[in-house]
């Protein structure tokens, strides 16, 4: 295998979190913040910005900077749900093609090497981490047996990727100062997505 450095990415404008790997294990962690100058309640670990393509090259100037620093060569990012509409969608998709843009532009990662993990995908592969794939067994009063998957909502993965990682989770909350729990928890599981379809792809 090739000792080479993984960033990760679980892409948002409020908490964007990124990790990077090297031989399948978290070197470096971190979740970039911005909010609305409007806010009333700022927070310290926020960047505070007017305009949306401000908080955009804030996120995305953070992670070219990590890109050169540990000498990228491969990202795993999540696209976006088809089904998502709204502004904060919007938004998103700014932020998803300005980072895939500045990439190329400046030569940092080869196209060939941006791994795009749709949100379906991250929660099928994380199944792969619980017991059972995920699935419980129930025999109702006739006997008759029935399997169902549980539902991989917020606290399911985050559950598994405090499991997994718990040193990339330590320290982190779901909100206030020092949110980023959940969004370490999805670049954490975007990763492992990554990992099963290699695997499958052999």
């Amino acid at each position: 295998m090739i000792d080479e450095n993984i960033l990760s990415i679980d892409q948002s404008i409020s908490k964007c979190a990124v990790t990077i790997w090297n031989n399948n294990q978290p070197i470096y962690w971190n979740v970039f913040k911005s909010g609305g100058s409007e806010c009333k309640k700022k927070l310290k670990s926020v960047s505070y910005f007017e305009k949306e393509i401000d908080k955009i090259d804030f996120i995305s100037d953070n992670i070219i900077q990590l890109v050169k620093q540990y000498n990228i060569k491969k990202v795993i990012i999540e696209g976006l749900a088809l089904n998502a509409v709204g502004n904060a969608t919007r938004t998103l998709a700014g932020l998803y093609y300005v980072l895939l843009s500045k990439f190329k532009q400046l030569n940092l990662v080869e196209p060939n090497n941006i791994v795009v993990i749709s949100p379906t995908q991250v929660k099928s592969k994380a199944r792969l981490l619980m017991d059972n794939n995920g699935e419980i067994e129930t025999t109702n009063e006739k006997g008759k047996t029935k399997i169902t998957k549980i539902k991989m909502d917020k606290n399911i993965m985050i559950s598994i990727a405090n499991e997994h990682w718990p040193q990339v989770l330590e320290g982190y909350k779901n909100s206030g100062e020092s949110a980023g729990r959940e969004d370490l928890a999805d670049s954490c599981l975007i990763y492992n997505a990554y990992l099963q379809l290699q695997k499958e792809n052999k």
